[in-house]
C-alpha cells in the first residue's frame, strides 16, 4: 500500500492531462500518506527488532555506509535513467516529428551502447578490487553526454544525436551493475544480502516512477507554446539531471573496496 501511494500519486497529473501537480488535491494527499504509511512501517520494523524479533525488513542495514551510499547513488541514477527513456522520444517525435518506429531506430545506438559496456563491467567487476574503477569513469561520461545533449537543438543532425545517445548507453552500462556490487561488498550473511537485495529493488523502482513523473510534467507545456520553448524545457530537465549525475558521483565516493579475505598459512609438519 505505501509503494502504491508513493508511485501512484505523481503519474496522476499525467493520467489526466497537462497540470500543475498544485492543480490536483489528489496529488498531496496520497504523498502525504504515503509518507505517512512509509514511517509507521520503519517505526514498526525498528520496534520489532528491538524486541528480539525478526522484521519483515531489518532496516539496520542501512548502517552500513558502503550499502547506504550505494542505495541512494543508484535510486538517483535510475531516476535520471528513467526520465531519459521518456524525454528521449519526447524529443524526437513531438519536437522532430518522427514516427514511434523512426525514434525507436534512432535510440537504437543507446540500447547497443548498454549491452556493449555492460557485458565488458561484468566481466570485470569481480576481477577488480574496488568497482569504482568502473563506476566513476561511467559516470563522467553520464555527464559528458547529457552536456552534449544540452546542445541539440531543432535541426541537429541525427548522426550526431545518435553518437551523444550511444555515449550515453555505454555510460550507463559501466555504472549499473559494478554500483550493485559495490553496494554489497560488505554485506555476507544470506538474511542481510536478501534485505539490501529488496531494498536497493524497491527504490530503485520508487526512484524510476517518482523521476519519470516529476521530471516529464516539467516538460509539459501547454497547447500552443512553440517547439523552441518546448526544447527550452527539455534542456532545463537534462540540467536538473546533470546535477542528479553529480549527487550520484558524490555518493559513489563513499562505497568501500572488497574486503580482502584472509590466507590461511599451512602449519609445518612436525616429525
Amino acid at each position: 500500500m505505501t509503494y502504491l501511494l508513493l508511485v501512484g500519486a505523481p503519474y496522476i497529473p499525467l493520467s489526466e492531462g497537462q497540470g500543475a501537480y498544485g492543480a490536483n488535491a489528489k496529488v498531496p494527499g496520497f504523498l502525504f500518506s504515503g509518507l505517512v504509511a512509509l514511517t509507521l512501517f520503519i517505526v514498526i520494523e525498528l520496534l520489532q527488532a528491538r524486541r528480539g524479533k525478526r522484521p519483515l525488513l531489518d532496516i539496520r542495514i542501512l548502517t552500513d555506509r558502503s550499502l547506504s551510499a550505494g542505495l541512494v547513488a543508484s535510486t538517483v541514477l535510475f531516476i535520471c535513467l528513467f526520465s531519459n527513456s521518456l524525454l528521449f522520444p519526447i524529443y524526437l517525435q513531438t519536437l522532430r516529428g518522427q514516427t514511434a518506429l523512426q525514434a525507436s531506430l534512432l535510440l537504437l545506438p543507446l540500447a547497443l551502447g548498454t549491452l556493449v559496456s555492460m557485458t565488458l563491467a561484468g566481466r570485470l567487476v569481480d576481477r577488480l578490487p574496488d568497482a569504482r574503477v568502473l563506476i566513476v569513469p561511467g559516470i563522467v561520461l553520464q555527464i559528458l553526454g547529457m552536456v552534449l545533449l544540452m546542445g541539440i537543438t531543432l535541426t541537429t543532425p541525427y548522426w550526431q544525436f545518435c553518437l551523444m545517445v550511444g555515449l550515453l548507453g555505454l555510460a550507463n552500462g559501466l555504472v549499473m551493475q559494478p554500483l550493485s556490487v559495490a553496494s554489497m561488498v560488505s554485506i555476507h550473511s544470506p538474511e542481510a544480502v536478501a534485505t539490501g537485495t529488496t531494498l536497493s529493488t524497491v527504490l530503485r523502482s520508487v526512484g524510476g516512477s517518482l523521476g519519470t513523473a516529476v521530471l516529464a510534467t516539467l516538460t509539459m507545456m501547454p497547447a500552443g507554446q512553440t517547439r523552441l520553448v518546448q526544447l527550452v524545457g527539455l534542456h532545463t530537465v537534462f540540467l536538473i539531471t546533470i546535477g542528479l549525475m553529480v549527487l550520484a558521483f558524490l555518493f559513489v565516493l563513499l562505497l568501500r573496496k572488497k574486503q580482502e579475505k584472509p590466507t590461511s598459512q599451512a602449519e609445518p609438519a612436525t616429525v
